[in-house]
């Protein structure tokens, strides 16, 4: 193992090479081996895991999961590119607690992991997907441990046809050293309480009630992450059985109900960058730029409050010209046939509304019926003054059709004006 080259990303690399150096200069002397990776267990290197793994742009976190997901980090993560399903947990956490941040891409390439731990983390993501939409993105491989994760994401995309998605199952992998031993020389006895207490021991085949042992154990974790997926995906457990663990190709995988379609996440990253970079907004941020640039705040405040006012009164501008559109529509609408010039009128005093024009329009008809009557009354009184005067002067005569049908017509003409005023 350590005298085979080590793949670890060029960042770490030089980030522990700058450390290294650090430190030699302070000191102006060689580091021992622990000194040179005691800054590994800093609380400041601990504290940036978040950094380490994610990516906020504009509204949008891109957490990487890269390499063996493992329950808990240790000294060796960094040189075997390995992460935990802690550091994971709480790279989600931090991101859910963060209101600027509307989305959360897992971004995956990982071959799968320990069992520790990883239940638990699925779960966790499943429960949160309902604050926040979590999606896994994946960018070349996403198996076993890894796609237990995924699962309980509100979709899995793939990047490229070549991704490689599934292994759902449960491997246990047992070296047994027992002939080797015997050919050396050497016996080894295991001295035990419990007939399964040494099960797993590599100094001994595996036989017996042990082997049907592990292998309960085996499918016994196989039936929970089958079940999961199956929940997950609401696809029929018995299918993914018959998938037989194997890996499938993007298009296969989204075949098979395991991946919801392909992304570029690129061009989400470039689509989001261009909306920019969102911050939180709290009173103690807006007190402190206040204090330290006091000219810059005076100006934005004054140019906020000039826009708010010219938005308020394009707003109430708007608002006043359609109410006054309405009311002289509803004045029209109303007018009598004959009143069109009340009207105009009614509609250029803006203090007169509807439902005062429409009165208005019933109290002059009622008052255009009274003077029509009272000139009715003044032509029959004129008509019988003259016929009187007639019958007493003259021989009697006959009153004329002429006459009698105006005096028919005069009594309807009075009647009609009668009704409409009670109407109105």
């Amino acid at each position: 193992m350590f005298n085979k080259p080590m793949l670890v990303s060029r960042g770490f690399v030089s980030s522990l090479k700058t450390n290294v150096k650090f430190l030699s200069f302070i000191q102006d002397k060689p580091l021992t081996r622990k000194q040179s990776l005691s800054w590994l267990f800093d609380d400041d290197y601990k504290a940036k895991n978040f950094e380490r793994i994610t990516q906020v742009v504009g509204s949008n976190a891109f957490i990487s999961i890269e390499g063996l997901i493992v329950h808990k980090e240790s000294w060796w993560s960094a040189f075997f590119n390995e992460i935990s399903t802690v550091t994971i947990t709480d790279a989600i956490q931090a991101c859910i607690d963060n209101k600027s941040i509307e989305k959360i891409y897992l971004v995956i390439d990982s071959h799968g992991g320990e069992v520790d731990g990883i239940s638990n983390l699925a779960n966790f993501i499943k429960a949160n997907n309902k604050k926040k939409k979590i999606c896994a993105v994946v960018t070349a491989m996403c198996a076993s441990a890894a796609y237990w994760v995924a699962s309980a994401c509100d979709k899995i995309y793939t990047t490229e046809e070549t991704n490689q998605v599934g292994s759902i199952g449960v491997i246990f992998i047992h070296f047994s050293y027992e002939d080797s031993l015997k050919k050396e020389g050497v016996i080894v006895s295991h001295i035990q309480h419990g007939e399964l207490k040494s099960t797993g021991s590599k100094f001994k085949h595996l036989k017996g009630k042990e082997l049907l042992e592990l292998q309960k154990q085996v499918d016994s974790v196989g039936e929970i992450f089958t079940k999961f997926v199956s929940e997950s995906r609401k696809i029929d457990q018995e299918k993914i059985k018959n998938l037989e663990a194997a890996i499938f190709l993007s298009n296969e995988s989204l075949i098979n109900g395991l991946t919801d379609g392909n992304i570029n996440i690129r061009d989400l990253k470039k689509v989001q960058k261009k909306k920019g970079y969102y911050m939180e907004i709290t009173n103690e941020k807006i007190l402190a730029f206040k204090e330290d640039q006091p000219e810059m705040y005076a100006a934005l405040m004054a140019k906020g409050k000039a826009k708010t006012e010219k938005s308020v009164y394009k707003e109430a501008k708007d608002k006043g010209v359609k109410e006054e559109s309405d009311r002289q529509t509803a004045i029209r609408s109303s007018c009598p046939k004959g009143m069109e010039a009340l009207a105009d009128e009614f509609c250029k005093n803006t203090s007169i509304t509807a439902s005062e024009a429409k009165l208005k329009f019933a109290e002059k008809i009622i008052e255009n019926a009274k003077k029509a009557e009272s000139s009715l009354k003044n032509k029959n009184k004129k008509f019988k003054k003259d016929t009187n005067k007639q019958i007493a002067t003259a021989k009697p005569k006959e009153t004329s059709d002429d006459d009698k049908e105006k005096v028919v017509l005069s009594s309807k003409f009075t009647k009609k004006f009668t009704t409409l005023a009670e109407v109105f």
